[in-house]
């Protein structure tokens, strides 16, 4: 018998995009009419302390036509038939819902504002757009007592609120809202990516604004702005925003249907070249991954190099070459040239040593090259080319840097680290580190571009422009960099025609000089620069030398970098410590290329120096800083996830109750329960180390735990700052872990049917397809008939650690969901001071 309430899925592939290409954005094809089954739609891990691993889908289609054959070429999706495509399996219920998707009862959106505090600011969901602030008011609503109000200027800048509603491609939806203003500026609705939608210039009356469209993606924006043309100021006041399947705008409500997604965003691992009961129904297996699985195929540089490259260089040397290379690769990605060796045709030379160690925290591993000085021996002018000194240098074949410095306004930026060496040789006055010139080194002399960086025996550090005779200098104090440290040295260089002329010099993150000059005054640089070079200088003069020490990460970017970037450069040198494992996991994923949607919460822990390796695996990186603060790194609904500690621990009570009494608002499950009581998870001893640190040993202090199961081991590596948190880590481990605890090694639920009481009634839907990893519920299980209604009540409080569903059937409209359910921790943790969690005698272990 087919289950007349269930929810309507739809299941979409996105042909079009690769997963690590930034720039794609996914076209969704409708395939849910060649769905035949899902068989398994799972994701999470089995046990709390365990690494989550990649999430599994497994659909059957109708692929008789061979449509999804990859090798198929009369296929419409040839030749996109490929693996790790992106996956949609998304559901709206009730099946044919109308109403407001922005609701209170769904998704925590009161697009009425009625049951927000007046005076407050406006919702989470609500976006301001412009500098405005939006807040709760009780003046002049358009429906009820409460409206959203802002004020905005007259400004340039588009003006007011924006907020994110749920879809399903390709299916079509109008969005709403009233607006009201005291000024006469024009108020327009639209949807990003899509069009804009009605508008009004009303002044002193509510107008409601609508627009329909066709989504294109799970997720749209809308937003309600005043346009961008002559504004006049006022007060804006905006109430009654609906977000409604269908072609027109209905009455608003405040209720409606809700739209989830049934797995994670994953991608398609294989497609089908095979087909079940020998092909006599046309129907084929596909399995596909969640997020995690894509993760495993990506790698990360180091610290140095991620922050490097994230801001796009247009020649990067990281000069990490082994001993004895004698040419070095650029690394940009933009094809650039090698640098070379040359030795100075000056004198004796001592060459350089590549695969020095450069002791930079943020470059775990990390090499550079050692220069080391000679002896100056002046050369004519003549002798382009030439090396200052008798050691030698590195210089580029001619390279175009940057392409637009052609007579008008351009920037650049010129990056080096450094570890000088003082003293510099007799007679030295300056060691280059980079210097980039639009000329040949066998050419007369020309100009000087920017990433002109140089240190002087007197500890200062310079850069400059030169056009013919004119020399424009940016200089910093003495004695800055003559410590024997590794440095970051970064120069920016803006020339505007027929403006001005700026170089700023930064060392360490931050700017130590800068000089603003005419351009007229300082001369316009009319060529690309041609020649680049490293450690040396070639304009045949006889002032300066090569740079002795340690010089790596050499990149030249066709822009100015900001003083945010390059204060994140320096940041990156020390490895990001002082940041929480949130932010570290954003980072790497930002870094990794990943393009799916995330949900990063809050950190809980203060990171010690990031230790990625050049090449660590990008899943890895991010499990290792999810570990270190013993939080989740998962597969929520929608992408990757991070909850921290906090989000379990800080609950108190359950979102549901699973249980067969539904008149006490009970969500029954199907059969039985299947517990565990496993000894193996028992952990009474506990060593964490800590990166830098110590090693922080705890045990159960009784010995009972020993005495009953042994002694069982957790060991564990963390990269957090504080040795006090690594003992506390430690102790709260063995505090909650020293004895068996109970779980559910399996609960079912039949959505569509609700197991022994009235069918079919769909009141399952809300808490199935609302149910997130992390979520806390309570379960119960009275005694049964069976038992001639003997036993005990079992009830007691879990966090959903996987969810299955399965065995979703789109003939039937069958489905059943299956969670695995850990404990709640012994002890709620004890946090002085504060109201919930710091009650003596209510709870008893300090926080973690």
């Amino acid at each position: 018998m087919a289950v007349p309430n269930r929810p309507d899925v739809y299941v979409g592939v996105a042909f079009n995009a690769d997963p690590f290409d930034t720039g794609a954005t996914p076209t969704w094809v409708d395939l849910t009419s060649r769905v035949y089954r899902i068989s398994s739609a799972k994701r999470g891990r089995q046990y709390e302390l365990d690494r989550n691993q990649a999430g599994s889908l497994s659909i059957d289609w109708h692929n008789a036509d061979e449509a999804i054959n990859p090798v198929n070429t009369g296929s419409p999706y040839y030749p996109n038939v490929l693996p790790y495509r992106q996956v949609l399996v998304r559901a709206m219920w009730p099946n044919g819902g109308t109403g407001n998707l922005l609701n209170a009862l769904y998704s925590g959106t009161d697009g009425s504002f009625e049951s927000y505090t007046n005076g407050a600011a406006a919702p989470s969901w609500l976006t301001a757009v412009g500098g405005v602030v939006p807040t709760v008011t009780t003046s002049t609503p358009q429906q009820g007592t409460k409206c959203v109000t802002y004020t905005v200027t007259n400004s340039a800048t588009a003006q007011g609120t924006s907020w994110v509603v749920p879809c399903i491609p390709g299916r079509q939806y109008t969005v709403s809202g009233y607006v009201r203003q005291t000024g006469t500026s024009t108020q327009r609705i639209s949807v990003t990516g899509i069009g804009v939608g009605s508008s009004t210039a009303t002044s002193g009356a509510y107008v409601r604004l609508t627009m329909t469209f066709t989504a294109t993606q799970p997720t749209h924006t809308v937003s309600l702005l005043t346009t961008s043309v002559a504004p006049s100021a006022g007060t804006v006041f905006i109430d009654a925003l609906q977000h409604e399947p269908g072609g027109s705008a209905s009455t608003f409500t405040t209720t409606g249907p809700m739209i989830r997604n049934v797995w994670t965003r994953g991608y398609i691992e294989r497609w089908p070249l095979g087909w079940v009961d020998g092909g006599f129904r046309g129907i084929s297996v596909t399995p596909a991954v969640g997020p995690l699985a894509i993760l495993a195929n990506a790698a990360l540089h180091t610290e140095v190099r991620n922050s490097i490259m994230a801001k796009g260089p247009a020649l990067y040397w990281p000069l990490s070459e082994s001993q004895g290379a004698t040419v070095y690769a650029e690394t940009s990605g933009n094809n650039g040239p090698s640098l070379v060796t040359w030795v100075s045709p000056s004198g004796a030379t001592t060459l350089p040593a590549p695969g020095t160690d450069n002791n930079i925290t943020g470059d775990p591993s990390g090499t550079g090259v050692l220069f080391t000085q000679g002896s100056i021996i002046p050369t004519s002018a003549s002798d382009m080319g030439a090396v200052l000194g008798s050691g030698p240098a590195f210089r580029t074949p001619a390279v175009a840097f940057p392409v637009g410095a052609t007579g008008s306004s351009w920037e650049s930026t010129a990056v080096a680290w450094a570890q000088p060496t003082f003293p510099f040789v007799a007679s030295a006055a300056a060691g280059e580190i980079v210097r980039v010139t639009t000329f040949l080194p066998t050419q007369g002399a020309g100009q000087l571009q920017t990433a002109n960086i140089r240190v002087l025996s007197d500890g200062s550090v310079s850069t400059a422009i030169v056009v013919g005779t004119t020399v424009t200098v940016a200089q910093s104090a003495t004695n800055l960099v003559n410590d024997g440290k590794f440095h970051l040295f970064v120069a920016t260089v803006s020339q505007v025609s027929g403006g001005n002329t700026t170089l700023t010099l930064y060392v360490d993150g931050a700017s130590v000089a800068t000089t603003t000059v005419s351009t007229a005054t300082a001369g316009l640089i009319t060529a690309p620069a041609k020649n680049v070079m490293v450690s040396g200088r070639n304009d045949g003069t006889a002032t300066s030398t090569m740079l002795g020490g340690i010089i790596n990460h050499v990149a030249l970017y066709g822009r100015a970098l900001t003083a945010g970037e390059i204060a994140d450069l320096w940041t990156a040198g020390k490895g990001y410590a002082g940041e929480l494992e949130s932010a570290r996991i954003g980072r790497y994923l930002s870094y990794g290329g990943y393009t799916g949607p995330t949900n990063i919460g809050t950190g809980a822990s203060i990171m010690g120096a990031g230790t990625v390796q050049e090449g660590d695996a990008l899943l890895d990186s991010c499990q290792r800083a999810s570990d270190s603060a013993f939080g989740n790194f998962f597969e929520d609904a929608n992408g990757l996830a991070y909850a921290s500690r906090n989000a379990r621990y800080l609950q108190t009570t359950a979102s549901y109750t699973f249980g067969e009494r539904v008149d006490l608002g009970e969500y029954p499950y199907e059969d039985d329960v299947t517990f565990d009581f496993d000894p193996t998870l028992v952990l009474n001893v506990a060593d964490i180390t800590r990166t830098g640190g110590i090693k922080a040993h705890a045990e159960d202090t009784t010995g009972v735990s020993q005495k009953r199961y042994g002694r069982q081991n957790f060991t564990r590596t963390i990269d957090i700052a504080s040795d006090n948190e690594t003992v506390d880590a430690g102790t709260w481990v063995v505090a909650n872990r020293k004895d068996p605890h109970l779980r559910v090694a399996a609960v079912t639920f039949a959505g569509g049917r609700v197991g022994g009481l009235t069918a079919a009634d769909g009141t399952l839907w809300p808490m199935l397809l609302n149910l997130e990893i992390g979520t806390r519920v309570t379960l119960k299980r009275r005694p049964k008939a069976a038992n001639l209604g003997a036993g005990i009540t079992m009830s007691s409080d879990y966090f959903v650690e996987s969810i299955d569903h399965h065995d979703i059937d789109f003939k039937t409209g069958e489905w059943k969901t299956t969670l695995l359910l850990s404990p709640i921790t012994v002890a709620q943790p004890w946090i002085l001071e504060n109201a919930t969690y710091g009650v003596l005698d209510s709870t008893t272990v300090l926080g973690f």
